[in-house]
């Protein structure tokens, strides 16, 4: 729920040299302008506005683009100090984030035109909570 990923090394996502389920997260993204703009920028209908907290809009730039040829990469030698504020560390913040985030799944596997994954992912992902 704070973008941190706790995983040594590197690789292009969605292959075998990256962990399954692992996602481009935009703590700290580069991507290419024109290819950016060609597929129509980032997703208004996710991210932070009116109080709500939907995410993936980043993991939805980081697919689209893979989706249309381009490289998405991660690389763990990479080191960004990130600021987390305090409203973010207490039970209630982390409870409502979680909440949204389900909600965000949701959304971006329908936009990006697959639904069904959110119901091969939920049964796991409850498990794994359980």
């Amino acid at each position: 729920m704070l973008s941190i990923i706790e995983w040594d090394g590197s690789g292009e996502f969605r292959t075998e040299a990256i962990p399954a389920g692992l996602e481009p997260y935009g703590v700290n993204m580069v991507v290419q302008r024109e290819p950016l703009l060609e597929m129509g920028g980032f997703a208004d209908r996710l991210g932070r506005f009116a109080g709500l907290l939907l995410s993936d809009e980043d993991v939805q730039v980081g697919w689209k683009l893979q989706d249309r040829g381009y490289s998405a990469w991660y690389d763990s030698r990479i080191v960004v100090r990130h600021q987390i504020q305090g409203t973010r560390m207490n039970p209630e913040w982390l409870i409502k984030r979680l909440y949204w985030q389900g909600a965000s799944t949701v959304a971006t596997r329908r936009m990006l035109g697959q639904p069904e994954q959110v119901w091969r992912e939920f049964p796991a992902a409850w498990r794994s909570n359980c």
